[in-house]
Formats: structure tokens, C-alpha cells, sequence
């Protein structure tokens, strides 16, 4: 488990940074608030993963950010 920060790009995607960074992409993005990566299911943690190997953020889809965990943003 880790925390992530979570914000809702323009797009609807969801972007996701590693706690406490911040997001500093191009797009504009609305902040949620922070979450757990336990919240997300296996499938969205492992593309997460893949993606922050590369990025400082991964971006997932409405459906990985709400299909197989309820999130839980605080």
C-alpha cells in the first residue's frame, strides 16, 4: 500500500502522483485529495506501477480509477 495524490484531468481521466508530491504536467487537473493504492484493484495498482517506472504521474481511466475497489479519497 501506498498514498497517492489524486486529481481528475480535463479529459475525465484520473492522475495519480506519488505522496507528497504534487502534479506539475501541462494539463490542467482539479485536485481530489489523497488516497490509498489499496483502493484501486490489482490490474490499475500494476499499470500504475508500469506507468511511474517512466512518468512522475500514471494516468488511468474512470473505470480503473472506480472498477473493482471503491476509492477511498480523503
Amino acid at each position: 500500500m501506498w498514498l497517492m495524490n489524486a486529481y481528475r484531468g480535463r479529459d475525465g481521466n484520473y492522475i495519480l502522483v506519488t505522496y507528497p508530491r504534487k502534479y506539475e504536467g501541462r494539463e490542467e487537473a482539479l485536485y481530489l485529495g489523497v488516497m490509498t493504492s489499496s483502493a484501486l484493484g490489482l490490474d490499475a495498482r500494476r499499470g500504475i506501477m508500469r506507468q511511474m517506472v517512466e512518468h512522475p504521474y500514471a494516468r488511468i481511466t474512470p473505470d480503473q480509477f472506480y472498477g473493482q475497489a471503491s476509492a477511498t479519497v480523503r
